[in-house]
């Protein structure tokens, strides 16, 4: 929740860039604009408190971070967005978009070309049951990756 005059703003990416637009001036790095090109570490503010960084953590991938500060949300919790491409970097260190310091490499999610689901480049462990590299992992079930337990459920539009 930010203030009713913040602006409503729009992030959207054209090949491997991202633009940001606002119907009204908002800040990137505090100088007041209404378009940009994104780049790496750009901090939007909208109203007095509300501030959004902008990361892509590896040129690699066009996968990029939102950070919120500033914001009062719904689920306190939620301080991170990924606007994902075709995958996710999870892994110990600064270089990923989920940042697991607990496991000894990065690993990579990536999206089957279907949009079905995902895959990964580490073995997995789902139902106590190790899954070789590189397999379809279900959507729904915990599935774990050394001490990381995660679940990939389906996109939920309103």
């Amino acid at each position: 929740m930010i203030e009713s005059s913040a602006p409503t703003i729009k992030l959207s990416r054209s090949d491997e860039d991202y633009f940001f637009s606002a119907d009204s001036p908002a800040t990137v790095n505090e100088s007041p604009c209404t378009s940009r090109l994104l780049r790496d570490g750009d901090r939007i503010g909208l109203g007095s408190r509300c501030r959004l960084t902008f990361r892509r953590p590896t040129a690699a991938s066009g996968t990029a971070l939102l950070d919120i500060s500033g914001a009062r949300l719904s689920t306190a919790g939620i301080r991170q967005v990924i606007l994902m491409d075709r995958e996710i970097v999870i892994g110990p260190g600064n270089a990923v978009h989920i940042r697991a310091d607990q496991l000894p490499a990065s690993m990579v999610l990536i999206r089957t070309e279907d949009g079905s689901g995902f895959r990964c480049t580490a073995d997995v462990e789902i139902d106590g049951k190790t899954l070789s590299k590189n397999t379809a992992l279900p959507l729904g079930v915990p599935i774990s990756i050394g001490s990381l337990r995660f679940v990939i459920s389906r996109e939920q539009r309103p």
